[in-house]
């Protein structure tokens, strides 16, 4: 037996209470009428009739508030088996985790505004498969298509440079990492869209951006892209605080400022769209960009549902209080 609603239970003290209050009060009526003589006598004068169904009326009415207090908590017994359905498209995220996305240039970095950005489009496309990817030199699918977005925030969180040991910015290797974890999704009924956000400053070490988005263009993925930075650009920390080398620096000796480069994510994003965190409401825009993709029906999933059982209490309670009716308080005394 499970509950649904196991703190209702607690109701069950005000029914113990209401009983000693019904206990108490048949009590000092029988003190009362004790002080005017015989109680039997007194009974027929005051025509009271079934007086000695009092108890089994205040007993009824206890039972049927104990079972409705039941019915509240929501009783759970036995399981179905329910075939469960859902429509959408697949998204998966690329997320950006080389060293330049610990830039500061937007509050409190570009990793950490990235992150929050995406946090918030989560809820706006609850419903589709969504899977993550974290790259750098190297591409890692760290959440396959899933429909859990709490697995998907889980892996957000923890999102940093050190998860990938190579730093870079690799777009070729992440083309192919993303192009085989569509070939691994699930099996789906219809030809659902399949998206990429890419989530990045743009800043691009191997790859040529024409022939990467044509690749991805011709698997019939839909790219869009999310920029993250300034053009002005900032300093990238390096976490070495106290040894007179707190920022990034070139073979030279100069601080490396690292700037957003809209236009190679643009090209990437020809299909799709681009945004940039800071113009506007990016995120919501983004939403209403995706929500206009292909949707599909993806395969059933059957899974064990408890049955509710709340309708036996509550039935039971008002039969009792159909019994609790009809016993009568008063009857026609004899003369």
């Amino acid at each position: 037996m499970e509950w649904t609603n196991p703190t209702s239970l607690w109701l069950l003290l005000l029914v113990a209470g209401a009983l000693l209050m019904l206990w108490w009060g048949i009590r000092q009526k029988d003190r009362a009428l004790q002080l005017f003589g015989d109680s039997a006598v007194v009974q027929r004068l005051m025509q009271a009739d079934a007086w000695q169904w009092r108890w089994h009326r205040a007993g009824l009415l206890v039972a049927a508030l104990s079972l409705i207090v039941f019915a509240l908590a929501g009783p759970q017994l036995g399981t179905q088996q329910e075939e469960v359905r859902h429509e959408g498209f697949d998204l998966m995220i690329a997320l950006d985790v080389s060293r330049s996305m610990l830039a500061e240039d937007v509050s409190p970095n570009r990793l950490e505004r990235a992150r929050g950005e995406l946090k918030r489009l989560l809820p706006e496309i609850r419903g589709n498969r969504i899977g993550l990817v974290l790259f750098a030199e190297e591409a890692t699918v760290q959440a396959p298509l899933t429909l859990d977005q709490s697995a998907i925030r889980l892996f957000l969180d923890v999102a940093h440079p050190d998860l990938i040991p190579l730093q870079g910015t690799n777009f070729n290797q992440l083309v192919t990492t993303l192009l085989g974890s569509f070939d691994d999704a699930p099996e789906q009924t219809g030809d659902a869209a399949r998206a990429v956000l890419l989530v990045s400053d743009g800043e691009n070490h191997v790859g040529d951006e024409r022939r990467l988005a044509r690749r991805l263009s011709d698997a019939g993925i839909v790219t869009f892209a999310l920029g993250v930075g300034t053009t002005e650009g900032g300093r990238i920390p390096t976490g070495e605080s106290g040894t007179g080398e707190e920022y990034h620096r070139d073979r030279d000796g100069n601080i490396v400022q690292s700037t957003l480069e809209p236009e190679i994510l643009q090209t990437l994003a020809r299909d799709g769209g681009y945004f940039q965190i800071g113009r506007g409401d990016a995120t919501m825009d983004l939403s209403r960009e995706l929500q206009r993709l292909d949707r599909a029906e993806f395969e059933a999933v059957t899974r064990s549902e408890p049955i509710d059982r709340y309708q036996w209490p509550l039935l039971l309670a008002i039969v009792l209080l159909g019994f609790e009716r009809i016993f009568p308080w008063q009857r026609e005394g004899t003369a």
